[in-house]
């Protein structure tokens, strides 16, 4: 399994070479785009659901959600494993997916908490979503900058998102200035 997304990864990701790699390598491609699905949802990072067998996601962060999750696919496939059905047939990867979440790991649905993503679904779709995660990006990449101009380095030298490292291996850092007085 080949496993794009990260907490702290600044720069969108190439979905398309990840997957020609994954088939070269007969890997399964799984993303994860917990901090950027908001960005990815308006157009403005790459979209993994072309590419990738498997999407994961939170709908807090950049959804601007209640705190849960997504598991999401693409077209529907067999399962790359073998694993059947009771009758014998190759199990669809939907339904291995749906019989790993519930029952067992999933408790039961809370309406309330479905109503919450369905709304910030909504918001995510409006022009006003759009002109604020736009606003996200610039002031992370105004943050980057300012950063930079006060002698630290970026990670990856810069921002496509609202994520970045900020490289402190050259500053002095003294501990007692990093305590936290309670």
């Amino acid at each position: 399994m080949i496993i794009c997304g990260a907490s702290a990864y600044s720069r969108d990701w190439d979905y398309v070479r990840l997957r020609k790699i994954a088939d070269e390598v007969g890997a399964f491609l799984l993303a994860d785009i917990s901090h950027p699905a908001g960005l990815i949802a308006k157009g403005l990072l790459n979209d993994p659901l072309p590419h990738c067998h498997v999407i994961s996601t939170t709908t807090h962060k950049t959804l601007r959600g209640p705190r849960g999750g997504l598991i999401m696919m693409g077209k529907d496939f067999e399962n790359p494993w073998g694993q059947k059905t009771p009758k014998g047939e190759l199990k669809m990867m939907s339904a291995v997916l749906d019989g790993a979440v519930f029952p067992g790991t999933q408790g039961g649905p809370l309406e309330h908490v479905i109503a919450s993503k369905a709304i910030a679904f909504e918001e995510a779709l409006s022009d006003d979503y759009f002109k604020y995660i736009l606003q996200v990006i610039r002031n992370a990449k105004t943050m980057a900058k300012e950063f930079v101009d006060r002698g630290y380095k970026i990670i990856s030298g810069g921002t496509d998102n609202h994520l970045m490292l900020i490289d402190l291996r050259s500053k002095i850092l003294q501990a007692s200035r990093l305590k936290t007085h309670w």
